[in-house]
């Protein structure tokens, strides 16, 4: 797993801008739109957990877990008054340690193409197998067509379409894989 100075360092090289590199229980003292988020709740741990990708651009949260899971309630409460999303597909395989690299790679992306948040956030999953065992392939393939700077990463990234209903529940947008738009 990347440490948040791995993330600040790659994000540094690659020219994309992260706000916060933070743990889940330091959310209240930020109120940034690029934050890369450990869901540990204490930095007793130095090492942390897992790493998720929370942002805002206008009236619009996106909460990013490669692992596919719900926002947690302790970051919902700092999207208050937004559009809330979050993405309910699996791309990083339950044995991969590369949540950190999938969350920049969201990032990435997202800073690099234009269009609605949603629309975008569902074109980077939409790069990704159903079968996740090759998706860190797929991630690392990304990474070297968009002539990222991988000297720092090449180590945690050494290599290794099923469409979906769009389910809207209220004040939510879930984020599936395929053919589907969110408006």
């Amino acid at each position: 797993m990347l440490s948040n100075f791995e993330l600040f360092d790659m994000a540094k090289q690659n020219k994309v801008k992260i706000h916060n590199i933070v743990f889940k229980s330091d959310l209240k003292r930020i109120n940034a739109q690029k934050n890369i988020v450990n869901l540990q709740s204490n930095t007793r741990n130095a090492k942390g957990t897992h790493w998720t990708l929370f942002l805002k651009r206008g009236n619009d949260t996106l909460f990013f877990d490669p692992f596919g899971g719900i926002t947690p309630l302790d970051v919902l409460q700092y999207s208050k008054g937004y559009t809330k999303g979050y993405n309910a597909y699996i791309i990083q395989d339950l044995s991969s340690d590369r949540c950190g690299s999938y969350c920049f790679g969201m990032l990435h992306y997202l800073t690099n193409n234009k269009g609605k948040l949603y629309t975008v956030a569902n074109e980077f999953i939409n790069m990704f197998e159903h079968d996740t065992k090759g998706n860190d392939k797929i991630l690392r393939t990304y990474f070297e067509d968009n002539n990222m700077n991988l000297l720092k990463i090449a180590d945690v990234l050494n290599a290794i379409t099923v469409p979906m209903r769009v389910t809207i529940t209220p004040g939510t947008l879930m984020l599936f894989r395929g053919n589907n738009t969110l408006h």
